[in-house]
């Protein structure tokens, strides 16, 4: 085996050493610097978009998040526009239903109070009547049949009177 040869030991240093003395001064001299000067130029064009904040990603990055705001925006006003709008629903909802409830209450009771004031001014003019014609006149003087104490009570009660007739008919 010739690497075993102790007489080519001395060609074989000699050729290792040129070898790697030629490939040493390569990387040194030609391929080192070409490397170095590549990362000096990528590093200075990185800080210089860092400091000016012009970089593709960072543009783009912004872009992004100012579009999304507006987005954010859009959205938040047209939730508040359907907040408002919804509310202004069910405000007129409740409105209106508390209306036809009152309404609907009130005519029932206003109703039932028109019933009950036409059967008690129908039952006082026939008892008012009825006493006029069967009393003596000291009796109705004695009971202020004829002229009650108070003229406005009486006033009321004959317009009530008189519209409950011209409601029947």
């Amino acid at each position: 085996m010739p690497q075993l040869d102790t007489t080519a030991y001395l060609s074989q240093i000699t050729w290792l050493a040129i070898t790697y003395g030629a490939f040493y001064l390569a990387l040194t001299k030609y391929t080192l610097p070409i490397i170095t000067k590549i990362l000096y130029t990528r590093q200075y064009k990185a800080l210089q978009a860092h400091n000016t904040q012009e970089s593709p990603l960072q543009l783009e990055n912004l872009h992004k998040q100012q579009n999304t705001l507006q987005h954010v925006v859009h959205a938040c006003a047209q939730a508040k526009n359907a907040l408002q709008n919804t509310m202004n629903q069910s405000h007129t909802w409740v409105h209106n239903a508390t209306h036809n409830v009152q309404h609907q209450q009130l005519q029932a009771l206003h109703n039932t109070y028109t019933q009950h004031m036409q059967n008690a001014s129908q039952t006082l003019a026939h008892t008012n009547t009825a006493l006029k014609y069967t009393m003596n006149p000291a009796a109705q003087h004695a009971c202020k049949v004829n002229k009650p104490n108070n003229i406005n009570k009486t006033r009321v009660f004959q317009k009530a009177f008189l519209s409950t007739l011209f409601q029947h008919v």
